[in-house]
């Protein structure tokens, strides 16, 4: 009769554990299956962009010659043509990029300095750094320092 109560105990015992290792399972599967959705309606989303931006006329950037009462009118321009051709414009390095070859006049020598066999500048990483490099060297009226 003992060693059926401890069958029995052990029977209970183990298939507790069993249920707590389903539960375990079940909340993991639930979290990776949250995680699986949210990136599909991200990359959904980033196919519906590129299906719409062909369609939408986004007017083109200005040349930046370097007036510093231009930065910030320049840099403005630059992040709603970001903005609108986002699904063109996913890097930052892509973004900073383009931006160089807007550059004309006083302002070419920002990238050469940066790009080509003379570079003796690292260029930016991120859009916000080219920014921020931007307003430094040109600064104008409008600049203020972060």
């Amino acid at each position: 009769m003992r060693d059926q109560q401890e069958t029995i105990n052990y029977l209970v015992e183990e298939v507790a554990k069993l249920k707590e290792k389903q539960a375990t399972m079940q909340a993991d599967y639930d979290a990776s299956l949250i995680l699986i959705e949210k990136k599909f309606e991200q990359e959904l989303d980033k196919l519906r962009r590129q299906l719409v931006a062909p369609q939408i006329s986004t007017p083109f950037p200005e040349f930046f010659h370097g007036q510093p009462h231009k930065v910030e009118s320049f840099l403005h321009s630059l992040t709603v043509y970001f903005y609108a051709l986002s699904a063109t414009f996913i890097y930052e390095r892509d973004k900073v990029a383009f931006a160089a070859t807007l550059m004309r006049g006083d302002a070419i020598i920002w990238t050469q300095l940066r790009i080509g066999p003379n570079a003796q500048i690292p260029l930016p990483k991120t859009f916000n750094e080219y920014c921020q490099s931007i307003r430094k060297i040109f600064g104008g009226s409008d600049y203020k320092a972060n």
